[in-house]
């Protein structure tokens, strides 16, 4: 007798979710606008799951209700997109403000808000960027990176591209980082230039003092650089040669004065930037029909012996650091490159 009693307690305890589940599974299929009502069973849905993404006492529980989430965005009608994604980021921003010291809850929220692509979540996948977990950063980034390739709303894409360029000058990681630049390829190369620019500007600093610590950042930004100058005006190319320049020649510059005292792997990566920029810069030449050569890379690959000073050589002539009146980085009207602080 106790025991159907309890059976028949479980039963009505469960019933109101799994019918709450149905009738959201059918709610994902409607092509019209939701009414208030419809949008009253998502919230509470959400509420009743939203909370189990913070138990870090069972991260079985916590996995299962970010995916139960995340799996009611599948095959889901974008009139129901809409609505599931403005309700979830309501539930989400308040629960974040209760939840600030869960890593846990910040990950699982922002890896949701990441898989959605909803417009309504740019303003908090903008306020995730300066959360102090790395990864939850990173996922900010994904997300905004894939509203950005997606989106048609010129104003819309400005806004994430200012804030990814914003987040990459203060950023301190470098995976997160490189994932910044790499994703400021996907879209109107113009607007994509000033945000890489705006990041380049805040690194080549810290170069100049031999700060880096994590210089394969970097060569994302040579790739993207790669991916949109050929659809650039000539000018704007000067404007991203230069920096590339001043990237080459500050990386250049750290390895031949501190050849000793670097760490192997960071002797690589600065050896790595070297190459990707030259490579870079000759093509951006070749294109106005100038010859420069690679002299940098040869001079890298030369014996110990006398490759620091073949370097040196290699690194006047291309940007002017010793004084030479010449200098290959005249040809995008470029400055000579000042020595390392």
């Amino acid at each position: 007798m106790q025991l159907t009693c309890r059976l028949i307690l479980v039963l009505l305890l469960i019933s109101p979710v799994t019918a709450q589940a149905q009738t959201l599974a059918e709610l994902r299929t409607s092509p019209t606008k939701l009414t208030s009502q419809q949008e009253e069973l998502i919230s509470t849905w959400l509420a009743q799951r939203v909370p189990l993404m913070a138990d870090r006492a069972d991260l079985s529980q916590a996995i299962q209700s970010r995916s139960d989430i995340i799996a009611q965005a599948d095959k889901a009608t974008p009139a129901f997109l809409s609505a599931y994604a403005s309700n979830l980021n309501d539930i989400l921003k308040a629960e974040l403000r209760r939840q600030k010291d869960n890593d846990l809850f910040a990950f699982n929220a922002v890896l949701c808000l990441a898989q959605l692509q909803q417009p309504s979540t740019i303003p908090l996948l903008e306020q995730l960027l300066e959360y102090k977990s790395a990864a939850v950063r990173y996922w900010a980034i994904k997300g905004l990176a894939g509203l950005l390739s997606s989106s048609a709303d010129k104003a819309e894409a400005a806004r994430i591209i200012q804030a990814l360029s914003t987040a990459g000058t203060k950023e301190s990681s470098g995976v997160v980082l490189g994932l910044i630049y790499a994703r400021l390829g996907s879209a109107d190369p113009e607007p994509c230039l000033t945000g890489l620019l705006k990041i380049m500007d805040a690194r080549l600093k810290a170069y100049q003092s031999a700060k880096v610590l994590g210089p394969q950042a970097e060569l994302h930004a040579i790739a993207t650089a790669a991916q949109v100058w050929p659809q650039l005006k000539q000018d704007r190319q000067n404007d991203l040669a230069e920096r590339i320049g001043k990237l080459m020649a500050f990386s250049a510059l750290r390895y031949v004065r501190d050849y000793d005292e670097l760490p192997p792997n960071l002797r690589s990566n600065l050896a790595r930037i070297v190459v990707s920029s030259e490579s870079l810069l000759v093509s951006i030449a070749q294109a106005r029909k100038v010859k420069v050569g690679t002299p940098l890379s040869q001079a890298l690959q030369s014996k110990r012996a006398d490759r620091l000073a073949r370097i040196s050589t290699a690194l006047d002539a291309w940007a002017g650091t010793a004084g030479s009146k010449k200098f290959h980085l005249q040809t995008f009207n470029a400055k000579p490159v000042a020595l390392l602080k």
